[in-house]
């Protein structure tokens, strides 16, 4: 005597259908997703190096104004204006190295 089953071949092939289905539609997901956060990245990036060449441009103004400012020919001028002379064998204070010591409690 044979005994049919039938239905015991399916049930476990759907099961078998269903689960290869489930992981499938995952990866699908899981790949739109790391899709979608690689173009976000690249947008981001983009934006961070136009912003680089922003501030690239402001720090060479920046440096432009102050060489402009401390420029040799500027401070003499400048020196002038503000009634000061240049003097041409100036005189130094020479120290002979021995500095003496006063503490605050002495004073």
């Amino acid at each position: 005597m044979t005994y049919l089953r039938p239905n015991s071949n399916k049930t476990s092939l759907s099961f078998l259908l269903i689960g290869l289905l489930t992981v499938l539609l995952l990866m699908v997901f899981w790949s739109v997703n790391v899709y979608n956060q690689t173009v976000n990245l690249r947008h981001d990036l983009s934006a961070s190096e136009q912003k680089l060449q922003e501030l690239k441009v402001a720090n060479a103004d920046i440096k432009n104004t102050l060489y402009q400012a401390v420029d040799s020919q500027v401070l003499t001028a400048l020196g002038e204006e503000r009634g000061l002379m240049k003097v041409k064998s100036p005189d130094y204070i020479q120290v002979d190295g021995s500095w003496s010591v006063v503490s605050a409690s002495q004073l």
